[in-house]
């Protein structure tokens, strides 16, 4: 299995659940983060002018058969609102701890 993660700015993620199924996903996660820019601006924020030097951005994580990775990656790259943090990961799916298995311990 590989894990393929990568920073959107815009997150439609019905669009981009459909996208990434028929590319051959077996799990996706959607997960707020922040990225820093180089450029920090001003932004008024409760009533406070603050130096911002983090924008918000999505990360999504997609898990998949190595087989299917060119065909997620390419439908990543397709999509006009990814940055250009992409990443390739060797992974594993663990099995859960059930309630029943931590009793056998």
């Amino acid at each position: 299995m590989k894990l393929i993660r990568v920073l959107v700015d815009h997150p439609d993620a019905d669009e981009l659940r459909s996208v990434l199924l028929e590319a051959g996903a077996a799990s996706i996660v959607l997960s707020e983060a922040s990225s820093y820019t180089t450029k920090p601006h001003t932004e008024v924020i409760r009533g406070q002018s603050r130096m911002v030097e983090f924008e918000p951005r999505v990360r999504l994580e997609v898990m998949a058969e190595e087989r299917d990775v060119t065909r997620i990656v390419d439908a990543i790259r397709r999509t006009p609102w990814v940055s250009s943090y992409l990443q390739v990961l060797d992974a594993d799916f663990i099995e859960p701890v059930t309630a029943q298995d931590a009793s056998l311990r």
